[in-house]
């Protein structure tokens, strides 16, 4: 591994648990291996819900796609499955090909996105699944805009836009009454309670003077 990986890549922890030549040391390696190189996508600025997701929008950076992503696919059965069978050769291509993206991402310039870049990629991952929604949105907008039109150039529509405004207004001016009934009601209900509260308090007070005397 090059010095500039090293500085930024704790990869020691992969070689450790392959080191250990064990069955759990093997999983261990290549559970870590897809660990870093997961974070390393997320800190390089690359969207997906999953590390396949990354992987995939930052494709143009890997010369081994077709092998990390099968190292993913045995990192995945391994974190769903802790029973799952591996062979040596399985864990080595798997290591060796995420050890690779690792560098094909440490050693370009080009992998490191800018801001447009970032924005780029993340508009180009989320918005094919939004397609529906900006679909519905955009077929509401311009409906809205076409009864818009109609009503304001026809008869009918200046008809039907003053009789909208006049019951708005009659249950606007219901609604504002009956707001001022409820304030009036509670702020003599409070004032009552206040007056009553006062009244009972000089009453006591008057008492303890008389009781004193």
């Amino acid at each position: 591994m090059s010095a500039k990986i090293r500085e930024e890549i704790n990869w020691s922890i992969v070689k450790e648990a392959l080191d250990e030549g064990t069955v759990s040391g093997y999983k261990m390696a290549v559970i870590e291996a897809g660990k870093i190189l997961e974070n390393l996508l997320k800190q390089k600025g690359y969207p997906g819900k999953t590390i396949k997701d990354r992987i995939l929008n930052a494709r143009d950076n890997f010369h081994n796609l077709e092998g990390l992503l099968k190292a993913q696919q045995l990192r995945q059965n391994l974190t769903s499955n802790l029973e799952y069978q591996l062979t040596s050769l399985q864990v080595e291509d798997a290591v060796n090909a995420y050890h690779q993206a690792v560098i094909d991402l440490t050693s370009s310039e080009k992998a490191n996105l800018s801001l447009l870049q970032r924005v780029r990629v993340t508009l180009k991952y989320y918005l094919p699944g939004k397609k529906r929604f900006i679909a519905f949105v955009l077929s509401g907008f311009f409906l809205f805009l076409l009864i818009v039109l109609i009503l304001a150039d026809t008869q009918f529509g200046r008809d039907f836009i003053q009789g909208v405004v006049g019951v708005t207004h009659f249950i606007f001016s219901w609604i504002m009454i009956i707001v001022l009934v409820v304030v009036g009601m509670a702020i003599i209900v409070i004032g009552s309670i206040f007056y009553f509260e006062k009244r009972h308090t000089t009453k006591i007070v008057d008492e303890e003077e008389k009781n004193n005397e």
